[in-house]
């Protein structure tokens, strides 16, 4: 017959293993599901996913709603033991009815493209995580040059060194501008003391013709 002790210990050891095979249990619910699974029509080709890569038909690429961009993914078709591995960019499906969106090429490989919907077993193939990073988020700002002036250590940057050069040009070309009013303004003088010394000359050969004529009378 048991003791107390002895009871408590069976009865501890029971809970023990039921804890086990429920951690278990919750465990391949967590990281493998069953249900249906659909493609990509050929006609996205391109367009943009959540992730922010474009969908592409020849990667072996799927939407998920759940585990984070970049994790691997196992499809298995039960059907005719065909398998994929493929990599969560996009979410979705929003159909309650299926657990899975794959690529034109994945749901080929696991021959599903006549039936179009197939039933699937899906589980993470590695539990290591691949770093996501979007190709269109980086391009969008621009990164400034920098170089080392004369002075030292202090960074100049391009877009400093090329307003200087705008204000050094525009200070040029005024200075040509002043030069050529001052050039323009010394010519007219010039040409004005012609003009007075040919009227003069004029005159004084009109005066002296007038007194020829007098003195011919």
């Amino acid at each position: 017959m048991l003791t107390n002790r002895q009871c408590v210990r069976v009865l501890l050891c029971v809970l023990l293993c039921m804890l086990a095979a429920t951690t278990n249990m919750y465990a391949q619910a967590k990281t493998q599901q069953k249900g249906k699974a659909s493609y990509y029509s050929r006609r996205t080709n391109g367009h943009r996913t959540s992730s922010g890569e474009r969908m592409n038909n020849d990667s072996l690429v799927c939407a998920h709603r759940t585990h984070p961009f970049g994790t691997k993914l196992l499809v298995r078709n039960p059907a005719n033991g065909k398998e994929v591995v493929v990599r969560v960019i996009d979410r979705g499906p929003f159909s309650r009815s299926r657990i899975i969106d794959l690529s034109y090429e994945a749901a080929r490989r696991i021959g599903m493209l006549s039936a179009g919907v197939a039933m699937v077993e899906v589980s993470v193939y590695d539990d290591t995580q691949v770093p996501f990073k979007p190709k269109d988020i980086s391009s969008t700002v621009p990164e400034l040059e920098l170089e080392m002036n004369d002075g030292g250590n202090a960074m100049n940057p391009a877009w400093k060194r090329l307003h200087e050069q705008k204000e050094a040009e525009k200070a040029h070309a005024s200075k040509n501008t002043e030069k050529g009013e001052s050039h323009a303004g010394k010519a007219i003088p010039k040409a004005a003391a012609k003009t007075n010394k040919k009227i003069t000359g004029n005159k004084a050969t009109q005066n002296k013709e007038t007194k020829q004529t007098a003195s011919d009378r």
